[in-house]
């Protein structure tokens, strides 16, 4: 599905570069103008577990044989999960994905590895695959966690802005579990007293950042210590096209491996984690 812009919402887009650009200081959102993108809320399995702010889970998102083709693309290709790349005192002012707390392996997985993930996620986003980054693939161990983060970009600091590149904010997260585990493991909202159990194959579904770029610190959360092996894949939605269409389109007929094309955000970005 094809999205168009607007000019206003083109110019809008070329003023929020500019505040990027120039390191800016001044609020992302005007008063009263946080909105959060909708999501498909008829997508089958499709239920609201918190209203503000909006978190959804989807049951049965991914069947089980996906989920186990999945892992075992990506089981070979597993490095130490790594964090972003922020100078300390912008990790201090921001409290935006700390150095320390996150002890899993992890790697990406290219769009035209996984078509069938991307089209559900492109279903119930309402939003194309040219607009995610890469899927993420993470396995925790048993006893491994990540602790309290936010999956927003910090866009005031120059890393943030720098990571954000032409895509902007991360505007939506999309966190398939795909195995259960024995015990553990459950991705925890600390600020909202809210706890989800991974069960393979549903999904999660939240906001780290509106629409209009500025962060959420309402979403907040954790990975809780895994009590046996938990995998995930997570799926971050831009306020902007990221990739190329001619760069994600579903070329391949099945999901299959790829080289990791590694933790990149456009084709053309490297090393930014």
């Amino acid at each position: 599905m094809r999205h168009a812009v607007s000019g206003l919402a083109s110019r809008q887009r070329v003023g929020s570069l500019r505040w990027l650009r120039r390191g800016a200081t001044r609020p992302l959102c005007i008063e009263g103008t946080r909105q959060r993108l909708e999501i498909n809320t008829s997508h089958p399995g499709v239920s609201r577990l918190h209203s503000e702010p909006p978190i959804f889970v989807v049951d049965d998102f991914l069947p089980l044989s996906m989920c186990e083709r999945i892992c075992a693309a990506a089981r070979p290709q597993l490095k130490p999960s790594t964090v972003v790349h922020m100078a300390e005192d912008e990790r201090s002012r921001a409290g935006i994905r700390s150095g320390g707390g996150r002890d899993s392996s992890s790697t990406y997985l290219h769009h035209r590895s996984v078509p069938a993930l991307l089209t559900r996620a492109e279903g119930l986003l309402n939003r194309p695959r040219t607009h995610f980054e890469y899927p993420q693939i993470t396995r925790y161990e048993e006893g491994q966690q990540y602790k309290t983060h936010h999956d927003a970009l910090e866009l005031r600091t120059e890393s943030g802005a720098r990571l954000a590149g032409e895509g902007g904010q991360r505007i939506c997260t999309l966190l398939v579990y795909l195995s259960g585990c024995v015990a553990g493991g459950e991705t925890h909202f600390s600020r909202l007293g809210l706890s989800v159990a991974p069960r393979a194959g549903t999904a999660l579904v939240f906001f780290p950042g509106f629409l209009c770029g500025t962060p959420d610190a309402l979403t907040a959360h954790s990975a809780e210590p895994a009590g046996g092996e938990k995998w995930v894949a997570q799926l971050w939605v831009r306020q902007h096209q990221l990739h190329a269409e001619n760069k994600v389109s579903a070329l391949r007929p099945r999901d299959v491996p790829l080289r990791s094309p590694g933790p990149c955000f456009t084709d053309s970005d490297s090393g930014l984690y």
